[in-house]
């Protein structure tokens, strides 16, 4: 009799365990409450974020106008043209420069709500032309994410508030704003001829937790002195786009 019980006993118990995980049975390590904030952090700002498209434009203030020979040399008719253009030698110009990249990396190294900071990693290459100075510029480096009170529990830094979780701890979505800093090598080339730099750069990022993302970033690039019209020191303002 005994035998025939341990027996049943032992032939029912994965269908109670079954029952007991389907029934929200709180069970020890099992994890039953994974909050909306760290799905938003760890599938839209993770891994749907592992490999992500860049796209935006580079506001810069003091690019530095080509001579006339220069321009005559890329099959340009008149100098009244030129002149219109890109301005006298050594003027300072308004460019707008297009921009697209790609980077990899991980966002949120530690998605856990109970994190207070959090932080991520990305390299990256990023390709910007800027056709009222001829000038293209090649970006190759790697930058990182300071997430700020990176949970759904504080409402003065912008967190979305929608309900609690199984503990009753607020849940929705993390806080949208992040911090940026990254360095690397800066390579721009016009028609005169081509420079090798570094730059660093800094800013602010939007709602990283979400597959598609903005930045705001100031870029100071830092070039050696050369004679091919690029300047020692350009500063961009840019505007990026993050695409899965």
């Amino acid at each position: 009799m005994l035998d025939s019980s341990a027996r049943l006993f032992g032939f029912h118990l994965p269908f109670a365990l079954a029952l007991a995980l389907l029934a929200g049975a709180p069970l020890g390590a099992v994890p039953l409450c994974q909050t909306t904030s760290e799905n938003a952090k760890f599938w839209g700002g993770t891994l749907m974020q592992m490999v992500s498209l860049q796209t935006g434009l580079a506001i810069d203030t003091n690019a530095k106008a080509q001579p006339k020979s220069a321009q005559h040399a890329q099959g340009s008719t008149t100098d009244s043209a030129i002149d219109s253009a890109f301005g006298a030698p050594d003027s300072s110009l308004t460019t707008f420069a297009p921009a697209i990249g790609a980077h990899i990396g991980v966002t949120y190294m530690n998605p856990e709500d109970w994190h207070e900071l959090d932080y991520g990693w990305r390299i990256k290459y990023l390709f910007s032309y800027a056709p009222k100075v001829q000038r293209d510029s090649h970006y190759i480096g790697a930058f990182f994410y300071l997430h700020p009170f990176p949970n759904p529990y504080h409402k003065f830094a912008g967190a979305i508030q929608t309900h609690t979780d199984c503990y009753g701890n607020p849940d929705g979505y993390p806080t949208p704003f992040s911090l940026v800093l990254g360095s690397g090598v800066a390579i721009s080339k016009n028609p005169l001829g081509s420079v090798v730099g570094g730059y660093i750069e800094l800013g602010i990022a939007f709602f990283k937790w979400f597959p598609v993302n903005a930045e705001v970033l100031y870029r100071l690039s830092l070039y050696p002195s050369n004679h091919h019209y690029i300047e020692t020191a350009t500063h961009s303002i840019n505007i990026v786009f993050n695409i899965l």
